[in-house]
C-alpha cells in the first residue's frame, strides 16, 4: 500500500533529523563515547539515503502492488510489531528530556561497592579500555576538533603518566581523571599526602558520618547504559549543609581511609565550593593514537 511506503519515509525522515538534532545540540555526547560519534554521523547519513530511496518508493509505480498489499493484510499484526519496535525508542527519544545520570543512578549501582573494589578490578578495566581504543595515526599532534574526545598520542600519555608520582599536586583534569584516578587507586600508599585537586557530585551512603561524602562522576566506556562510577570518599567538616546532586571543586589532600575494612585513597578537604553542573558531566576513557 501507498500509506504504508509513506509511513515508512516518515519514520526514515523522522530518524535522520533526530539524530542530526543531537549532534547540532550536543546532547549525543551524553548517550555515548564521543569515539563513536562518527558512526553515528553516518548513521544518519545513511537513514537520509534509505529516506530518498523510500520516496523512490511511493513516486514510482510498482507492478506488484497487489501482491504486496494481500502479503502486508496477511501479517498485519507482526507488521504492527515491528512498527513499535521501531518507533518506541524514536518517541522516547523525541518526547523525554534529556537528563544526567545522578546520586540516584549511584545508589541504584552501588557506589561505595564500586570503589571498593576499583583498586584492582575497576581501575584494570579503565586501563584495558583505553588499550583497545588505541588507534593508528600518521600525525602524532593532529588538531582534534572535538574537545571531548579525548584523545592524545602514547608518547604524551606515558610522559604524564610518568609525571604523575612526582606532581607536588594533582589535578584530575577531564582528560586525564580517569588515568589519574586507576594510578592512585593502584597505589594508594604513593600518593597519601599529596595535594589533589577535582571536581564532582556530592553522593551519600547510610553509614556515613555526617562529614563523610563521595565526590563522584561517571565514566562511560562505550554508552549511557555501561557507565561506571568513579570517585572519592571525601571529609568535610560542615559537609551536611551539601545536598546530594550538588557539584563541587574541592582541594584537599590525599589520605588512607579504612572503610568496612577496605583501605581506599580519601580525601581531607581544605577548599572547596559550589559550581554549576559541567555542560559535560560524563567522562570517558582516555584513547590513545600510536604512530
Amino acid at each position: 500500500m501507498r500509506l504504508q511506503q509513506v509511513f515508512r519515509a516518515v519514520i526514515l525522515f523522522v530518524f535522520a533529523v533526530f539524530l542530526i538534532q543531537l549532534h547540532r545540540s550536543g546532547d549525543v555526547f551524553k548517550l555515548i563515547n564521543p569515539a563513536y560519534v562518527t558512526l553515528s554521523k553516518i548513521a544518519g547519513i545513511l537513514f537520509l539515503i534509505l529516506f530518498v530511496a523510500q520516496l523512490y518508493q511511493i513516486f514510482v509505480p510498482n507492478s506488484h502492488h497487489y501482491n504486496h498489499q494481500h502479503h502486508h493484510e496477511a501479517s498485519g499484526f507482526k507488521g504492527f510489531i515491528s512498527y513499535f519496535l521501531i518507533i518506541l525508542p524514536l518517541f522516547i527519544g523525541i518526547i523525554m528530556p534529556f537528563s544526567t545520570l545522578d546520586a540516584s543512578i549511584a545508589q541504584k549501582k552501588g557506589m561505595m561497592v564500586s570503589l571498593e573494589s576499583s583498586g584492582a578490578g575497576q581501575a584494570q578495566a579503565l586501563q584495558q579500555q583505553s588499550q583497545k581504543n588505541s588507534t593508528i595515526v600518521s600525525d602524532p599532534n593532529p588538531p582534534d576538533p572535538d574537545l571531548y574526545s579525548n584523545k592524545m598520542n602514547k608518547q604524551q600519555y606515558d610522559s604524564l603518566m610518568d609525571q604523575l608520582p612526582n606532581l607536588p599536586s594533582v589535578e584530575l583534569n577531564e582528560q586525564m581523571y580517569t588515568a589519574y584516578y586507576q594510578a592512585i587507586h593502584n597505589n594508594p600508599e604513593l600518593y597519601a599526602g599529596k595535594e589533589i585537586k577535582l571536581t564532582g557530585f556530592v553522593y551519600r551512603e547510610e553509614g556515613f558520618s555526617t562529614n563523610q561524602f563521595v565526590l563522584g562522576r561517571f565514566v562511560i566506556t562505550h554508552c549511557v547504559a555501561d557507565a561506571s562510577i568513579v570517585g572519592f570518599l571525601a571529609n568535610l567538616e560542615g559537609a551536611e549543609k551539601f545536598v546530594e546532586d550538588t557539584w563541587m571543586e574541592v582541594t584537599g589532600a590525599i589520605y588512607l581511609e579504612n572503610y568496612q575494612g577496605n583501605i581506599l585513597p580519601a580525601i581531607k578537604i581544605t577548599d572547596g565550593h559550589t559550581i554549576t553542573e559541567p555542560q559535560q558531566p560524563y567522562l570517558y576513557p582516555v584513547s590513545m593514537k600510536i604512530r
